[in-house]
């Protein structure tokens, strides 16, 4: 209990399963964890790369104004000229600000709906609470990127989806006591589920989870507003290791940003291993 003492406050939380079983395999603060919901910040991203094809570049000048409203990129003087893959490695709000169009809206939300994700997703969970999204035309950009009350999700949810990405697509209701083999979703699209997968290590080599670069973690950084005030919700998502995922992993911090949750991720990754006997080694290859 002293390392996770050490890096957490009573506030905090992180989650591991097993993707293959859904099995949760170590918990800290299940309180956050099962129980409490907020708002996702960048991680929304991967809703948008899963439901929507981008094929037009955009430069990025670190803000722009979208009906009669300005709007700040997470770097000041912007990204320059982004691809849809570049902007979703170094996290491009603007790319996907003026990219999504409100006329996707009911298959956006159709999408998320498939998922089950903002319904309660575990098998035997005591006190876990649903996620929220309400979506609309009046809240779109805000909820595009992930920020305010009307896109709230819990840990154990977010975890899900990152668990059913590293599964080849298909998430396993997770579980504490008694086993369940449920299946929640199954994304059908494996081309572009692999290119997805190809982006999440790329998150981790180059992009804003760099702290991760020499593990064999792949995943996405999520930074999100209080509710109320003015600090940041921190968030990692992600699966472990990357050429052949058997653990998903979702760390939560109720002060910080996604580089600070992806830089714990690191810590908990590396003391589950050595606890579990996993092996440390990976594969090289390129993704």
């Amino acid at each position: 209990m002293i390392f996770l003492l050490f890096f957490f406050t009573p506030f905090d939380g992180y989650c591991i399963v097993d993707v293959h079983s859904g099995e949760i395999k170590e918990v800290y603060n299940p309180q956050v964890v099962f129980g409490e919901r907020f708002p996702v910040g960048s991680l929304f991203k991967v809703f948008l790369f899963l439901a929507f094809d981008y094929e037009e570049r955009y430069f990025c000048k670190g803000e722009d104004t979208l009906e009669g409203k300005k709007y700040r990129c997470s770097v000041r003087d912007g990204h320059k000229e982004v691809s849809i893959e570049e902007a979703f490695v170094k996290s491009c709000n603007l790319f996907f600000l003026s990219k999504t169009k409100k006329e996707w809206l009911d298959s956006l939300k159709r999408f998320i709906k498939n998922l089950k994700i903002t319904k309660k997703v575990g098998a035997d969970i005591p006190g876990e609470k649903e996620s929220y999204l309400n979506i609309n035309k009046d809240n779109f950009y805000e909820v595009i990127m992930g920020q305010g009350k009307d896109v709230m999700f819990t840990p154990i949810s977010i975890l899900t989806l990152f668990s059913g990405i590293a599964n080849d697509g298909t998430a396993i209701k997770p579980w504490r006591y008694k086993k369940s083999s449920s299946v929640i979703f199954e994304i059908p699209d494996k081309k572009r589920l692999q290119k997805l997968r190809h982006l999440l290590r790329l998150v981790t080599k180059q992009g804003t989870a760099k702290v991760l670069k020499d593990t064999d973690i792949s995943g996405k950084t999520g930074t999100a507003r209080w509710i109320k005030g003015w600090r940041t919700y921190g968030w990692f998502a992600g699966y472990f290791p990357f050429y052949s995922p058997r653990y998903a992993v979702v760390v939560f911090l109720h002060k910080g940003e996604g580089k600070d949750a992806a830089e714990i991720t690191k810590k908990i990754v590396e003391r589950f291993k050595k606890k579990n006997g996993v092996s440390t080694l990976f594969n090289t290859r390129q993704y």
